[in-house]
């Protein structure tokens, strides 16, 4: 009979506290009393923070926001189904005052057992070390495991899920760059109790516009079909030197259209930059041969 108490008082010893952990982990990490809020074009989100997780990220982050350093700030990168990326501070529209440019200090990492999933931070560093986070930080869009004990985790997001979609549903180009800025107006800390007060939801997305065929469109491809008409239907009955004045006519214009459609996209693009250059030499190219025939 002693021995099944014995037994019953060691399986019990071990099976509690193995409970109060399950527990703890269900409960997620303790959180800050404040939140961080980043106040953009597109609504509010608003963060809490573990500072028994990661106290030297928590710190610093904290006293950057008060410093006012995050304001101007903007979301660099996006990738879908992976994060939203801040810029580093130094690359914010406002130039950083000395008192906030001496308080940005490389972080040592603070890796834990908290999973990347949506909604995390995880603070930016570089790729062979991980000791150098600063400012910039990634929120998580989906589950990346292979995140996991490499990047320091320091809070989550804790509303503002809504904008966090209105940002990745922003254009962005081949880079995952926006195409137009998505800039932090205001970060600050507020108290978990007054969040409600300051938080305005996400303004409503407009319908995507229907984009219409500009009228001067309209005209150069019609000139162009009526030039290459022209050329088809004249060919061996007009001179040569005509025929050849309305190839080349056509040629620049299919080449201005182009021009107007690739030039835009060009600034973000370095190789289409480059073929819109050699395609610009090509026809000057082609317009001085044509000089030189007549």
């Amino acid at each position: 009979m002693k021995r099944i108490a014995a037994i019953s008082l060691l399986i019990a010893a071990s099976a509690f506290p193995a409970a109060a952990a399950s527990a703890r982990s269900a409960a997620g990490p303790k959180i800050s009393k404040e939140r961080i809020v980043l106040h953009t074009a597109l609504g509010d989100m608003a963060f809490s923070l573990f500072p028994e997780i990661a106290p030297r990220h928590v710190a610093q982050i904290e006293r950057l926001v008060k410093l006012g350093l995050y304001n101007t700030v903007h979301f660099y990168r996006v990738e879908p189904g992976f994060v939203v990326q801040l810029s580093d501070a130094r690359d914010r529209l406002e130039p950083l005052s000395p008192e906030q440019e001496s308080a940005i200090k490389p972080l040592k990492a603070e890796f834990s057992g908290i999973r990347h999933v949506r909604g995390i931070l995880s603070m930016a560093r570089e790729d062979k070390d991980p000791d150098s986070g600063t400012t910039s930080f990634s929120i998580l869009l989906a589950d990346a495991p292979h995140l996991d004990g490499k990047y320091t985790v320091f809070g989550r997001l804790e509303r503002g899920e809504e904008v966090l979609d209105a940002i990745v549903a922003q254009p962005i180009n081949n880079q995952h760059r926006p195409l137009d800025r998505i800039g932090i107006e205001k970060a600050e800390i507020v108290d978990a109790k007054k969040l409600e007060s300051v938080m305005k939801p996400a303004p409503p997305r407009a319908a995507p516009r229907r984009e219409e065929t500009p009228s001067a469109w309209i005209y150069l491809v019609a000139a162009m079909m009526a030039v290459g008409f022209a050329v088809f239907f004249t060919a061996g009955k007009i001179p040569a030197t005509a025929t050849a004045c309305l190839g080349m006519l056509n040629v620049l214009i299919g080449y201005f259209l182009l021009f107007l459609v690739l030039a835009p996209r060009a600034r973000e693009n370095s190789a289409l930059s480059v073929a819109v250059f050699v395609g610009s030499i090509a026809v000057f190219k082609a317009m001085s041969y044509f000089e030189r025939a007549r």
